[in-house]
């Protein structure tokens, strides 16, 4: 007996069964994958069982067709596989002729049959729709259930200097796991808070994983952040962008005679496409793409305000504090000598 271990990913998988309009599983019915936004296709045979599964997908849209002899050509458009998700499928055929076909959109469902670990999706549309300060794709963690901004003294916002940390089910803030495309980014010496934050807009989504995930994830008890980069395509895609922050209406600091200078600047392109090389290799449908790059430039003057010591104060005569102070040692006032 040979089985597959597979490492902690972002990768799905598509699953289901094959019966007839009776209920009865059907056995070698063949089966094909195909990925609509890349015309990538998979295929395989159905078991005795009737069952097929696809491992390893990544996430996107999907269709699953169904061919058998005796029984009308079946098909499932709109398949959306999300990070990590296992979907499963139940599929009806219908006696006739193979050149007949039935075509039926997906269903997404409300509950999840599959998988016992609580989790929550953040897509791209409150990726990309939300404002973020600084464009922090880990400020929108605590949008899952369950998770909440850590205070401003917490370890993360103190070593990292990333702005305040999450904590996950009532755990500190340095138990939860960050992986990019099943890439662990999570420093130790940084509280688990990622070591590089990746560029918004080449981002697709991120699944919190707050409870009851499978073996394959672990390490710490608090959530398992999964993030899925963005996919190349058939097509050749290009995000340009340069966001900037100056001090034309900050206010001036009570103890500062001016406003206090601010310039920052926050730029990057996000890329994508085929492999494709002139008269060497084109890679349309089978080979692609990403590159993404973001740059963060920031000048600023700070006004700080402290207190500083007396004339009397700095040649050693403190008698005119409300309080006396004495030399530790012999217990004496210090004063002017």
């Amino acid at each position: 007996m040979t089985s597959f271990v597979f490492a902690q990913t972002a990768t799905g998988v598509i699953r289901g069964t094959v019966q007839d309009s009776m209920g009865a599983v059907l056995a070698h019915v063949h089966v094909k994958l195909i990925d609509e936004a890349r015309k990538q296709e998979r295929e395989q045979t159905s078991n005795e069982e009737g069952f097929f599964e696809f491992r390893a997908l990544p996430l996107g849209n999907y269709r699953v067709e169904v061919e058998h002899p005796q029984f009308k050509k079946a098909a499932i458009e709109g398949v959306v596989l999300q990070v990590a998700e296992t979907k499963n499928l139940t599929i009806t055929l219908q006696v006739g002729s193979i050149n007949e076909s039935v075509v039926v959109q997906a269903d997404r469902g409300l509950l999840e049959a599959s998988d016992a670990s609580l989790s929550q999706v953040i897509d791209d549309k409150r990726l990309l729709g939300l404002p973020i300060n600084g464009r922090n794709v880990m400020q929108l963690v605590p949008l899952s259930a369950g998770v909440i901004n850590a205070g401003r003294a917490s370890a993360t916002q103190r070593q990292a200097n990333y702005g305040p940390g999450f904590s996950v089910g009532g755990q500190r803030d340095n138990t939860s796991v960050v992986l990019i495309d099943g890439m662990e980014i999570s420093g130790q010496e940084l509280n688990n808070y990622p070591l590089a934050i990746p560029p918004l807009d080449s981002l697709a989504e991120f699944r919190v994983q707050t409870s009851n995930y499978s073996a394959e994830f672990g390490g710490n008890s608090g959530a398992i952040i999964n993030v899925a980069s963005k996919r190349g395509s058939n097509g050749f895609h290009a995000t340009l962008f340069e966001f900037l922050r100056n001090d034309a209406l900050d206010a001036r600091n009570f103890f500062s005679p001016t406003v206090d200078p601010l310039k920052r600047n926050q730029f990057g392109f996000v890329a994508s496409g085929p492999v494709f090389l002139p008269k060497l290799y084109n890679g349309r449908n089978k080979l692609f793409w990403m590159f993404a790059y973001e740059g963060t430039r920031r000048r600023q003057s700070v006004t700080s305000t402290t207190l500083v010591p007396s004339l009397k104060e700095r040649a050693g005569d403190f008698s005119g504090l409300p309080v006396t102070i004495v030399d530790p040692l012999t217990k004496f006032p210090f004063r002017e000598t």
